[in-house]
Protein backbone atom coordinates (compact mmCIF):
# COMPACT_ATOMS: atom_id res chain seq x y z
CA UNK A 1 0.00 0.00 0.00
CA UNK A 2 1.00 3.25 -0.68
CA UNK A 3 1.97 6.03 1.68
CA UNK A 4 0.75 9.64 0.57
CA UNK A 5 1.11 12.87 1.79
CA UNK A 6 -2.07 14.50 2.95
CA UNK A 7 -1.73 18.26 2.17
CA UNK A 8 -4.19 19.20 4.96
CA UNK A 9 -7.58 17.90 6.58
CA UNK A 10 -10.49 19.96 8.76
CA UNK A 11 -11.93 18.52 11.57
CA UNK A 12 -14.65 19.90 13.07
CA UNK A 13 -15.54 19.04 16.46
CA UNK A 14 -15.86 20.27 20.14
CA UNK A 15 -12.84 22.16 21.91
CA UNK A 16 -12.92 19.81 24.71
CA UNK A 17 -12.78 17.08 22.42
CA UNK A 18 -9.75 17.96 21.07
CA UNK A 19 -7.35 15.82 22.79
CA UNK A 20 -8.93 12.86 22.67
CA UNK A 21 -9.27 13.04 18.58
CA UNK A 22 -5.61 13.28 17.89
CA UNK A 23 -4.86 10.36 20.53
CA UNK A 24 -7.07 8.53 18.31
CA UNK A 25 -5.66 9.40 15.38
CA UNK A 26 -2.41 9.12 16.09
CA UNK A 27 -3.17 5.76 17.66
CA UNK A 28 -4.78 4.21 14.55
CA UNK A 29 -1.40 5.47 12.35
CA UNK A 30 -3.67 6.51 9.90
CA UNK A 31 -2.08 10.40 9.89
CA UNK A 32 0.68 12.42 11.17
CA UNK A 33 -0.04 15.05 13.30
CA UNK A 34 1.85 18.61 12.88
CA UNK A 35 0.49 20.66 14.77
CA UNK A 36 1.66 24.80 13.72
CA UNK A 37 1.42 27.47 15.53
CA UNK A 38 1.15 30.83 13.37
CA UNK A 39 1.47 34.27 15.03
CA UNK A 40 -0.80 36.70 14.95
CA UNK A 41 0.29 40.34 15.60
CA UNK A 42 -3.89 41.47 15.76
CA UNK A 43 -5.01 38.51 17.77
CA UNK A 44 -3.23 37.18 20.64
CA UNK A 45 -4.04 35.18 23.53
CA UNK A 46 -4.34 36.74 27.02
CA UNK A 47 -3.87 34.12 30.21
CA UNK A 48 -7.05 35.80 32.20
CA UNK A 49 -6.61 33.33 34.82
CA UNK A 50 -5.93 35.50 37.94
CA UNK A 51 -8.01 38.31 37.01
CA UNK A 52 -10.94 35.87 36.51
CA UNK A 53 -9.82 34.20 39.88
CA UNK A 54 -9.71 37.70 41.40
CA UNK A 55 -13.24 38.30 40.69
CA UNK A 56 -14.99 34.76 41.12
CA UNK A 57 -13.63 35.80 44.74
CA UNK A 58 -14.92 39.44 45.32
CA UNK A 59 -18.21 37.83 43.78
CA UNK A 60 -18.45 35.36 46.44
CA UNK A 61 -17.55 38.29 49.48
CA UNK A 62 -20.49 40.25 47.71
CA UNK A 63 -22.49 37.17 47.87
CA UNK A 64 -21.49 36.73 51.75
CA UNK A 65 -22.06 40.23 52.10
CA UNK A 66 -25.38 39.98 50.81
CA UNK A 67 -26.90 37.24 52.85
CA UNK A 68 -25.53 39.53 56.27
CA UNK A 69 -27.49 42.22 55.24
CA UNK A 70 -30.87 40.18 54.54
CA UNK A 71 -30.60 38.44 57.93
CA UNK A 72 -30.55 41.80 60.07
CA UNK A 73 -32.21 43.87 57.31
CA UNK A 74 -34.74 41.28 54.94
CA UNK A 75 -35.67 42.86 52.06
CA UNK A 76 -39.75 43.67 51.75
CA UNK A 77 -40.61 41.28 49.17
CA UNK A 78 -43.66 40.07 47.65
CA UNK A 79 -44.43 36.47 47.62
CA UNK A 80 -44.30 36.12 43.77
CA UNK A 81 -40.90 37.54 43.61
CA UNK A 82 -39.38 34.57 43.21
CA UNK A 83 -40.43 34.48 39.94
CA UNK A 84 -39.50 37.16 38.82
CA UNK A 85 -36.16 36.41 37.81
CA UNK A 86 -32.94 38.97 37.90
CA UNK A 87 -33.75 42.61 37.34
CA UNK A 88 -32.92 43.92 34.07
CA UNK A 89 -30.86 47.03 33.69
CA UNK A 90 -29.85 49.27 31.64
CA UNK A 91 -26.19 50.40 29.92
CA UNK A 92 -26.01 53.64 31.79
CA UNK A 93 -26.73 52.04 35.11
CA UNK A 94 -24.51 48.90 34.51
CA UNK A 95 -21.27 51.42 33.73
CA UNK A 96 -22.17 53.13 36.48
CA UNK A 97 -21.98 50.45 38.92
CA UNK A 98 -18.82 49.52 36.97
CA UNK A 99 -16.82 53.22 37.76
CA UNK A 100 -18.24 52.79 41.71
CA UNK A 101 -16.63 49.17 41.87
CA UNK A 102 -14.20 50.17 44.04
CA UNK A 103 -16.73 51.74 46.51
CA UNK A 104 -18.77 48.60 46.62
CA UNK A 105 -15.68 46.68 47.26
CA UNK A 106 -14.99 48.24 50.16
CA UNK A 107 -18.90 48.33 51.71
CA UNK A 108 -18.67 44.77 51.20
CA UNK A 109 -15.20 43.87 53.41
CA UNK A 110 -16.50 46.75 55.42
CA UNK A 111 -19.80 44.87 56.25
CA UNK A 112 -17.62 41.29 56.59
CA UNK A 113 -15.42 42.92 58.80
CA UNK A 114 -18.30 43.86 61.21
CA UNK A 115 -20.09 40.70 60.92
CA UNK A 116 -16.41 39.14 62.28
CA UNK A 117 -16.93 41.73 65.24
CA UNK A 118 -20.47 40.74 65.73
CA UNK A 119 -19.51 36.90 66.06
CA UNK A 120 -16.36 37.44 68.33
CA UNK A 121 -18.39 40.19 71.17
CA UNK A 122 -21.47 37.51 71.19
CA UNK A 123 -19.00 34.09 71.08
CA UNK A 124 -17.19 36.71 74.27
CA UNK A 125 -21.15 37.90 75.49
CA UNK A 126 -22.29 33.75 75.81
CA UNK A 127 -18.57 32.99 77.89
CA UNK A 128 -19.21 35.52 80.39
CA UNK A 129 -22.91 33.94 80.81
CA UNK A 130 -21.57 30.79 81.29
CA UNK A 131 -19.24 32.08 83.79
CA UNK A 132 -22.18 34.35 85.19
CA UNK A 133 -23.84 31.06 85.46
CA UNK A 134 -21.13 29.10 87.27
CA UNK A 135 -20.97 31.35 89.98
CA UNK A 136 -24.61 31.73 90.80
CA UNK A 137 -24.37 29.43 93.50
CA UNK A 138 -21.43 31.70 95.29
CA UNK A 139 -23.16 34.99 94.79
CA UNK A 140 -23.97 34.89 98.63
CA UNK A 141 -20.52 34.21 99.90
CA UNK A 142 -19.16 36.59 103.01
CA UNK A 143 -16.79 37.96 101.06
CA UNK A 144 -15.97 39.68 97.48
CA UNK A 145 -16.44 37.48 94.31
CA UNK A 146 -13.16 39.11 93.03
CA UNK A 147 -11.15 38.43 96.43
CA UNK A 148 -7.90 36.83 95.50
CA UNK A 149 -6.58 35.84 99.29
CA UNK A 150 -4.29 37.24 101.77
CA UNK A 151 -0.16 38.04 101.58
CA UNK A 152 -0.06 34.41 102.95
CA UNK A 153 -3.51 32.68 101.33
CA UNK A 154 -4.73 32.31 98.40
CA UNK A 155 -8.93 32.06 97.54
CA UNK A 156 -10.46 30.12 94.68
CA UNK A 157 -14.25 30.02 94.39
CA UNK A 158 -15.69 26.89 93.19
CA UNK A 159 -12.35 24.76 93.50
CA UNK A 160 -14.02 22.52 96.21
CA UNK A 161 -17.99 21.60 96.02
CA UNK A 162 -19.85 18.68 97.90
CA UNK A 163 -20.35 18.28 101.64
CA UNK A 164 -16.89 17.58 103.98
CA UNK A 165 -16.29 16.54 107.38
CA UNK A 166 -13.76 18.54 109.16
CA UNK A 167 -10.85 15.46 108.54
CA UNK A 168 -12.16 15.30 104.70
CA UNK A 169 -11.98 19.12 104.28
CA UNK A 170 -8.21 18.99 105.69
CA UNK A 171 -7.12 16.48 103.23
CA UNK A 172 -8.59 18.18 100.05
CA UNK A 173 -7.24 21.52 100.83
CA UNK A 174 -3.83 19.80 101.54
CA UNK A 175 -4.52 17.73 98.15
CA UNK A 176 -4.94 21.51 96.57
CA UNK A 177 -1.69 23.05 97.37
CA UNK A 178 -0.08 22.44 93.64
CA UNK A 179 -3.08 22.55 92.44
CA UNK A 180 -3.08 25.13 89.26
CA UNK A 181 -5.07 28.50 89.32
CA UNK A 182 -7.43 26.93 87.00
CA UNK A 183 -8.64 23.80 84.98
CA UNK A 184 -7.06 24.73 82.16
CA UNK A 185 -3.57 24.74 84.31
CA UNK A 186 -4.24 20.28 83.93
CA UNK A 187 -2.87 20.04 80.30
CA UNK A 188 -0.71 17.62 78.32
CA UNK A 189 2.67 18.65 77.65
CA UNK A 190 3.61 18.15 74.06
CA UNK A 191 7.85 17.82 73.62
CA UNK A 192 8.88 18.12 69.94
CA UNK A 193 10.85 14.98 68.26
CA UNK A 194 14.55 16.71 68.56
CA UNK A 195 13.78 16.91 72.66
CA UNK A 196 12.28 13.53 72.94
CA UNK A 197 15.73 12.06 74.23
CA UNK A 198 15.45 14.40 77.03
CA UNK A 199 12.14 12.86 78.38
CA UNK A 200 13.36 9.28 78.25
CA UNK A 201 16.81 10.05 79.93
CA UNK A 202 14.63 11.72 82.84
CA UNK A 203 12.83 8.53 82.55
CA UNK A 204 15.48 6.31 83.19
CA UNK A 205 16.60 8.31 86.13
CA UNK A 206 13.25 7.75 87.38
CA UNK A 207 11.36 4.81 86.33
CA UNK A 208 9.28 4.44 89.78
CA UNK A 209 8.87 8.46 90.23
CA UNK A 210 5.11 9.87 90.00
CA UNK A 211 6.95 13.27 89.21
CA UNK A 212 9.31 13.97 86.20
CA UNK A 213 11.72 16.02 88.27
CA UNK A 214 12.69 14.98 91.56
CA UNK A 215 15.61 15.47 93.83
CA UNK A 216 18.37 12.51 95.25
CA UNK A 217 16.32 11.81 97.62
CA UNK A 218 13.01 10.85 95.67
CA UNK A 219 11.35 13.98 96.87
CA UNK A 220 10.10 16.04 93.81
CA UNK A 221 12.01 19.61 93.21
CA UNK A 222 10.04 22.48 94.09
CA UNK A 223 10.29 25.91 91.67
CA UNK A 224 12.64 27.60 93.59
CA UNK A 225 15.27 24.44 93.29
CA UNK A 226 14.93 24.20 89.53
CA UNK A 227 15.21 28.50 89.37
CA UNK A 228 18.47 28.01 91.47
CA UNK A 229 19.81 25.16 88.83
CA UNK A 230 19.08 26.89 86.13
CA UNK A 231 20.88 30.29 87.26
CA UNK A 232 23.64 27.71 87.92
CA UNK A 233 23.75 26.34 84.44
CA UNK A 234 23.33 30.01 82.58
CA UNK A 235 26.37 30.99 84.85
CA UNK A 236 28.31 28.38 84.12
CA UNK A 237 27.77 28.69 80.02
CA UNK A 238 28.49 32.56 80.38
CA UNK A 239 24.71 33.48 79.61
CA UNK A 240 22.70 36.20 81.30
CA UNK A 241 20.39 34.18 84.04
CA UNK A 242 17.37 32.70 83.24
CA UNK A 243 14.05 31.99 85.44
CA UNK A 244 11.68 29.54 84.25
CA UNK A 245 9.35 31.81 83.97
CA UNK A 246 11.50 34.04 80.86
CA UNK A 247 11.96 30.20 79.58
CA UNK A 248 7.92 29.91 79.67
CA UNK A 249 7.88 33.36 77.97
CA UNK A 250 10.17 32.37 75.44
CA UNK A 251 8.12 29.40 74.82
CA UNK A 252 4.98 31.28 74.02
CA UNK A 253 6.72 33.87 71.94
CA UNK A 254 8.49 31.02 69.86
CA UNK A 255 4.63 29.66 69.12
CA UNK A 256 2.88 33.03 68.16
CA UNK A 257 5.92 34.12 66.21
CA UNK A 258 5.42 30.91 64.03
CA UNK A 259 1.97 31.29 63.69
CA UNK A 260 0.84 28.20 65.52
CA UNK A 261 -2.91 27.94 66.32
CA UNK A 262 -4.57 29.94 68.71
CA UNK A 263 -6.54 27.23 70.48
CA UNK A 264 -3.04 24.94 70.73
CA UNK A 265 -1.33 28.17 72.17
CA UNK A 266 -3.64 28.67 74.78
CA UNK A 267 -3.77 24.72 75.58
CA UNK A 268 0.37 24.48 75.42
CA UNK A 269 0.37 27.44 77.90
CA UNK A 270 -2.24 26.29 79.98
CA UNK A 271 -4.63 29.87 79.43
CA UNK A 272 -8.01 30.08 79.03
CA UNK A 273 -7.64 33.15 76.97
CA UNK A 274 -5.01 34.04 73.70
CA UNK A 275 -4.91 37.45 75.17
CA UNK A 276 -3.26 36.14 78.23
CA UNK A 277 -0.37 34.66 76.05
CA UNK A 278 -0.20 37.71 73.76
CA UNK A 279 -0.44 40.38 76.60
CA UNK A 280 1.71 39.09 79.02
CA UNK A 281 3.99 36.30 77.52
CA UNK A 282 4.73 36.91 73.86
CA UNK A 283 8.20 39.08 72.85
CA UNK A 284 8.30 40.44 69.68
CA UNK A 285 11.66 38.25 68.63
CA UNK A 286 12.00 39.44 65.11
CA UNK A 287 15.00 41.66 64.13
CA UNK A 288 14.55 45.61 62.41
CA UNK A 289 16.08 43.17 58.95
CA UNK A 290 13.29 40.36 59.25
CA UNK A 291 10.77 42.98 59.75
CA UNK A 292 11.56 45.32 57.21
CA UNK A 293 11.66 41.87 54.91
CA UNK A 294 7.74 40.83 56.27
CA UNK A 295 6.42 44.42 55.58
CA UNK A 296 8.26 44.56 52.19
CA UNK A 297 6.26 41.50 51.12
CA UNK A 298 3.09 42.25 51.66
CA UNK A 299 1.13 42.94 48.55
CA UNK A 300 -0.70 46.21 49.15
CA UNK A 301 3.15 47.36 49.83
CA UNK A 302 3.91 47.04 46.60
CA UNK A 303 5.04 50.05 44.08
CA UNK A 304 3.35 49.36 40.50
CA UNK A 305 5.42 50.66 37.97
CA UNK A 306 2.82 52.61 35.19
Amino acid sequence: MAVLKMCKINICAMKKDRKKILELLQLKGCLEVHEEVKEDKVFEKVNTATQISLYERQAALTDNALEILEAYIPEEKSMLSSLEGKKVISSDDYYEIVNKRNEINGLVNDIIEQKKSIDEKESGKQKCLDEIQALQPWLELDVPMNFQGTKNTGFMVGVISGSYTEQDLIRKIESLKEFPKSQAGVRTVIVPEDYIWVVQKLKRCNPTQEYVFVNEKGKRMTTNVIRRRMERTCKQIHIKPKSPHKARRTFASILLDNNVDERMVIDLMGHTDIKCTEGYYHKNRRSIDRKKEILSNIPDFKIISV
